[in-house]
């Protein structure tokens, strides 16, 4: 069963859409469709069956991973504080705000730490965007229009309202605050409510930021056995060997180039000699030329880089052309059959497409008027279709920025619309602008103050 909700622009809609067909009327897993995971969820389903057994109004188990401070996975434009009662798992508090200013209090309501005898406070958890939830949640979010954003707008609601009375449950990856048991995840139950010891791994792709960081945990093989090397679906099979290298057997290395560490080499690459490769994943057919160096990027099938070329912490689609000579730096997204060079330098957080950046027809506040949304829609999809090939015209692509035979138009502020990828905490408008270029492949928090 699929059904697609049109037009739904949060996961508050959908999910209302979904309420009002009456598709689901048991407890269901809810997830976005970019989780990547390992975990065996029948456990976790069982222990929060167990809970609404014991306890009336619990309506959700949230799934969390734990951290280290500063890992790569930790949301750099977000900070979280869980509060959690040990003893039962219940989430008791959840304290959200954006690191841009920087605040360094928290603020919770004195019930959270009189009412119980012992509390948990963790800011070293992230959200998997995975939730075991029963259909209250749907008529909860039905009930109140103003839900859009799960965490921002529905958890927060949830747990500061003293009129709903309903709870919610965290289920922590490798936890400290799971009882210890079997390392199977065996469900465990005593005189509280019951929940189950497990390590396991889930994480959400938001931005490019966050595919970063879990390609890299794949390639680490900290999501085992979800690895390069143990991949059904790929019609080549990869070898692993020291260093984290994952090569397809039909890769060619010249025997002067460098392959270093924490690498994927798609099916019929090839690296030519004094080419390096480090903490990279090349996608299949992709050629680097003499000299170049490749480092922290994600090149998808068939890019070609050409003599002399630095590619640095960014992401080229498919098709794409990099010529001689040619640095590019951090935080860039090169769409699909781009190519930029000779003699060029992209300047960090440029993004780049083959088709020019158009803007919906209409003013500000037309855009955000329902009843003009299926207009403009078509009419953005029609200056599409109808749109000549560019190549008609060679003299209108940047050529400051893509160079003197460069295919390409530069797209705006980089991640000026900072969240948007993702199902993001804070909508356009209470976002500091400080944080756009934190949800971007190679950012720091340097970058915060990035111009």
């Amino acid at each position: 069963f699929v059904r697609t909700v049109r037009h739904a622009t949060t996961i508050g809609d959908a999910l209302r859409a979904v309420d009002e067909s009456s598709a689901i009327m048991t407890d269901f897993i809810l997830c976005t469709g970019i989780v990547v995971s390992n975990m065996n969820l029948s456990k976790i389903v069982a222990a929060h069956v167990a809970n609404k057994k014991r306890d009336g109004n619990h309506i959700m188990t949230m799934l969390l991973q734990e951290t280290t401070p500063g890992h790569r996975r930790q949301v750099k434009s977000d900070e979280s504080v869980y509060f959690i009662d040990p003893s039962s798992s219940r989430l008791l508090a959840l304290n959200s705000h954006a690191a841009v200013p920087r605040v360094r209090t928290t603020v919770i309501q004195p019930e959270v730490i009189t009412a119980h005898a012992e509390v948990e406070v963790r800011a070293d958890l992230t959200d998997t965007c995975v939730a075991i939830c029963t259909p209250d949640v749907l008529a909860l979010f039905t009930e109140n229009f103003d839900y859009h954003i799960m965490r921002r707008d529905f958890i927060h609601g949830i747990l500061e309202s003293d009129i709903l009375g309903k709870t919610i449950y965290a289920h922590v990856l490798g936890g400290s605050n799971s009882i210890t048991g079997d390392a199977d995840g065996e469900l465990l139950a005593g005189e509280g409510l019951a929940f189950v010891s497990h390590s396991g791994y889930a994480a959400c792709v938001t931005d490019t930021a966050a595919y970063d960081a879990i390609s890299r945990d794949l390639i680490g093989r900290w999501a085992y056995p979800l690895c390069p090397d143990n991949n059904p679906g790929s019609y080549e099979a990869y070898s692993y060997s020291r260093g984290a290298v994952y090569k397809a057997s039909s890769v060619r290395l010249d025997r002067e180039s460098r392959v270093e560490h924490h690498v994927i080499l798609g099916a019929d690459s090839r690296v030519a000699g004094q080419a390096s490769i480090a903490d990279s994943v090349l996608g299949a057919r992709c050629s680097i030329g003499e000299n170049s160096a490749v480092r922290g990027s994600h090149l998808f099938g068939d890019v070609r880089v050409g003599r002399n070329a630095v590619i640095e912490g960014s992401v080229l689609g498919e098709r794409v052309t990099v010529l001689d000579n040619v640095v590019i730096e951090r935080g860039c997204l090169i769409g699909d059959d781009v190519t930029v060079g000779p003699n060029v330098r992209v300047p960090a957080f440029t993004r780049i497409a083959r088709r020019r950046m158009r803007r919906k027809i209409g003013s500000p506040e037309s855009m955000h008027d329902d009843d003009s949304d299926d207009d403009e829609e078509n009419t953005w999809a029609d200056a599409e279709r109808t749109e000549s090939d560019p190549l008609d015209g060679l003299d209108q692509f940047d050529r400051q920025a893509v160079g003197a035979e460069g295919v390409g138009y530069v797209w705006g502020n980089a991640t000026a619309d900072a969240g948007s990828d993702a199902d993001s905490d804070y909508s356009d408008d209470d976002t500091d602008q400080r944080l756009r270029h934190l949800h971007t492949l190679g950012s720091t928090m340097a970058d915060a103050a990035y111009p």
